[in-house]
């Protein structure tokens, strides 16, 4: 009956949406119209939970906007809202299951979502559209939707098979953003339109700029997806695809020294050694003595060829010994050990008055303005901006204390979760592979963050959503083991293994 109800609502809106859409085009209201081709799609695809999430993994890391949305929100978020709309609905119409495990992260994550509240109230929201005076409040925005997400996850479910299409088409679409700064790089202005449709960091920059000073900065992020194809490919059908994998880490490594990150290779090779390592279908003699070839031939033509390279790739490669790279490049690549030094000596200093209610992570833009007129703005912006480029520092000075607890607690036993998981049993080696996949690269999210580098509004809602992911492919194969009368729960409380 709950069902019968929930299409009758998503039908009922589909219908107003079609009677909005005719009003807009009759009194040429293009705002009106541009809310219903936007929302009319989503809501259909919310009569199929597993469409819904397909389209939700496909587009996370594509950055397909649509002309009109607030800044920074992209239609993955919008289709974030809607999943998370359609879970409470189901659950208020009592359809909706739980699935089991995770609750020891979940309430922490609930904490954590408090705490962020409680910042919000007392710091400033950042909603310009309220008419508060502080920017920022998309911040809030994106890790409130990420928490959510994960919270509404265990009443949702997605087939092995549409899991698997979205997964490839999350690793294809990811490469829009680069392309879109290619295609700025290469036609200049006339070209400038894409950034209408395309989300891509600091994507401007690259219009009418030239190869040799500027940096494709979306190769960060496309080249970690790009080196994940080949494998999820390999997961999903059982093939080998050895042309494509070493077609696809050429191009991955490309790259991610064309973004000028030097993070992004390590990423690339981490996430190579990780699942190879791992996945144990390579003699671990044999990985090495690869690795060691690989290494040797790269330095070697970076030794001869490098201040030939783009100026970007020479500054990805600047921490590589005695190789040479001209002064621009290793002047802009050591200028940023200087600053961030600078940034957390300044932001070691503020944790003593942040530390029970945290700074929060919105800004006035008057500071801004007055750094610049100053001259000071390229030195003191991540301060006032509170960008510490440090994930503890973004956490304790952000959120305070209870939320840095809250935070690293909740990283931690996602990632504990899930590498217990990996260990137990499965009832398919497709889906199993597929959690390796993702967990290798979310734990190199969470280490990167930890360790290297990281601000809790950017690395955060990227790490709630592979958890999302990790949490329906487990979801799917205890469908699988339930749908083969095994159970799964079971035998792991047998081995010893927990869900915590």
């Amino acid at each position: 009956m709950g069902q019968y109800i929930f299409r009758a609502v998503i039908v009922a809106i589909t219908v107003m949406m079609v009677f909005l859409f005719d009003k807009g085009i009759s009194r040429h209201n293009t705002s009106l119209v541009g809310a219903v081709v936007l929302w009319g799609p989503i809501l259909l695809l919310c009569l199929n939970m597993d469409l819904l999430l397909l389209t939700t993994i496909a587009l996370f890391a594509s950055g397909l906007q649509f002309p009109g949305l607030p800044n920074d929100l992209v239609i993955y978020h919008i289709l974030v809202i809607a999943f998370i709309g359609v879970v409470v609905l189901r659950i208020l119409m009592q359809h909706a299951i739980r699935a089991r495990g995770g609750g020891a992260y979940r309430l922490l994550l609930m904490a954590f979502a408090a705490v962020i509240l409680v910042t919000m109230y007392f710091r400033g929201a950042g909603f310009r559209v309220l008419g508060d005076s502080m920017w920022g409040g998309m911040r809030y925005v994106t890790m409130l939707l990420g928490i959510a997400m994960v919270e509404a996850v265990p009443y949702a479910a997605i087939s092995e098979r549409r899991l698997k299409t979205g997964l490839k088409w999350m690793c294809i679409l990811a490469l829009l953003p680069f392309i879109a700064e290619v295609g700025m790089l290469m036609y200049g202005e006339k070209a400038g339109y894409i950034a209408l449709f395309i989300h891509s960091q600091r994507s401007i920059d690259s219009v009418g700029a030239s190869l040799d000073d500027t940096r494709l900065f979306a190769g960060y992020t496309a080249s970690v997806f790009l080196v994940m194809l080949p494998f999820i490919l390999q997961a999903s059908s059982g093939k080998h695809y050895r042309m494509l994998t070493g077609v696809c880490v050429f191009v991955a490594y490309a790259m991610a020294m064309l973004s000028g990150h030097r993070i992004s290779i390590l990423a690339v090779t981490l996430f190579l050694f990780g699942y190879v390592w791992i996945s144990g279908k390579v003699s671990k003699p044999f990985i090495v003595a690869m690795s060691l070839f690989g290494v040797v031939s790269g330095y070697l033509v970076l030794l001869f060829f490098a201040s030939d390279l783009p100026e970007s790739v020479q500054r990805s490669i600047s921490w590589v010994p005695f190789v040479k790279i001209n002064t621009a490049a290793a002047m802009d690549a050591y200028s940023t050990i200087d600053w961030r030094v600078h940034v957390w000596k300044d932001a070691i200093r503020e944790i003593p008055k942040y530390f029970w209610l945290g700074k929060g992570y919105t800004f006035d833009p008057l500071w801004v303005r007055s750094l610049m007129m100053s001259g000071h703005y390229v030195r003191d912006w991540a301060i006032v901006e509170s960008a510490y480029h440090n994930g503890h520092l973004s956490l304790l000075i952000g959120l305070g204390i209870f939320g840095y607890i809250t935070g690293i607690g909740s990283v931690l036993l996602i990632f504990k979760r899930h590498l217990g998981l990996l260990k137990g049993s499965w009832n398919r080696d497709v889906l199993r592979q597929l959690h390796l996949i993702v967990f290798i690269h979310i734990a190199i999210k969470i280490l990167i963050f930890l360790v290297i580098y990281g601000d809790a509004y950017v690395s955060l809602p990227t790490i709630m959503f592979f958890t999302m992911v990790l949490e329906l492919i487990r979801r799917a194969d205890s469908d699988a083991g339930e749908t083969n009368g095994i159970d799964v729960e079971g035998a792991r409380s047998d081995a010893g293994l927990s869900e915590s």
